[in-house]
């Protein structure tokens, strides 16, 4: 607790003062702060905020240095060489500087995940605070990348979406290149409130399966070949307070066969609980993550027949986090994977297989 108030002095020092206020909510959490100094802090970062004190200012970080006074050095440009699929030859140039274009417009994308059935711009509830994830695959087999995106557009308690995810199918001809909404020819059409996504070949036909994390069910979409997919819900009985976050699929139980992790980021009864705003239209105490219950995640392991086993990584309230982001790898050498997971406001977890059968990570 010490180092943590150090730090949090240090950081003020610094004017550094959103990053204090947040290492404080850590210190809080880990030695049981009640919910009103909680709210108090939530306070504080909205005023810190509005008064646009958040951050240092420029003068302050760069200690009234005058980088007026120095040129700008010149860099030597770089030669790019590339491979022209047309002619088999290298071709070399270089370029003014690194720059994108956004050419959605013309491939003919046109997605924006939107948080509830109408246009919000604050004064959001928890679920809403977090966008959708993107899956990329090539579904029908055709060499040409496709992706799909999830969709909130649902609304609480019932999270019953007005529009559905989307399955761009990449169309390449030799003079064009066209991305099509195929949700529904596909057979992909989902109205609930989706958040990550993740593709890989469950069953192992060479034709990968898209899987998505909602409120309420999560599904397995099987690839069935012929450009069309079948929904397998995970759950039997889908909880609508449960907000799962992220997916990753993989081994993870050493048998070779894809499993299935799903990240939660809360379970809580108020998962649609929006923040008071008052009169002025400022919002009064701002929805948390610290005013929820924290998730504990799952493992779907697969059983080589098509199912699967559903489990709860870890026990108990210690184990319950608000995870975020998950990575999937093999960290350790071993035949499976093992699970990174990046949590909000909690430390973050590495779970590795466990030598019991019942408990495929510990």
């Amino acid at each position: 607790m010490a180092a943590l108030a150090g730090l949090v002095k240090n950081l003020q020092g610094l004017e550094r003062q959103l990053e204090a206020i947040l290492w404080q909510s850590v210190a809080l959490i880990h030695h049981g702060g009640s919910s009103a100094e909680i709210g108090n802090l939530s306070s504080q970062m909205r005023t810190v905020i509005q008064r646009g004190t958040a951050f240092p200012r420029a003068d302050s970080v760069l200690c009234g240095l005058d980088v007026d006074r120095f040129s700008r050095a010149k860099l030597a440009p770089v030669a790019v060489v590339t491979a022209n699929r047309n002619t088999n030859q290298q071709e070399t140039f270089i370029p003014d500087s690194a720059a994108f274009d956004n050419i959605s417009a013309d491939l003919g994308l046109n997605q924006t995940y939107k948080v509830g059935t109408a246009k919000q711009t604050q004064a959001f509830a928890i679920y809403q605070q977090y966008g959708g994830g993107v899956a990329v695959l090539d579904y029908d087999l055709d060499d040409d990348v496709d992706l799909y995106f999830a969709q909130g557009a649902a609304d609480a308690p019932g999270f019953v979406a007005k529009e559905s995810n989307q399955l761009y199918r990449n169309i390449r001809s030799p003079k064009q290149t066209k991305l099509q909404n195929v949700a529904a020819p596909a057979n992909v059409i989902d109205n609930r409130y989706s958040l990550g996504v993740t593709a890989g070949d469950w069953n192992q036909d060479g034709f990968p399966e898209l899987v998505v994390a909602n409120i309420g069910a999560n599904s397995l979409l099987l690839n069935n070949g012929d450009g069309t997919f079948d929904e397998q819900p995970l759950e039997d009985q889908p909880s609508l307070t449960t907000m799962s976050s992220s997916i990753a699929m993989g081994d993870v139980s050493g048998d070779q066969l894809p499993d299935l992790f799903v990240s939660s980021y809360v379970d809580y009864e108020t998962i649609g609980l929006k923040p008071q705003v008052n009169t002025d239209g400022f919002i009064e105490a701002a929805r948390t993550p610290f005013n929820h219950q924290p998730a504990l995640d799952d493992i779907y392991t697969n059983d080589g027949r098509g199912g699967w086993v559903k489990s709860k990584i870890g026990s108990g309230s210690q184990d319950a986090s608000y995870g975020l982001g998950v990575v999937m790898t093999d960290m350790t050498a071993s035949p499976e994977n093992e699970l990174f997971i990046g949590n909000d406001g909690k430390a973050n977890q590495l779970w590795c297989r466990s030598t019991s059968p019942s408990q495929p990570v510990d």
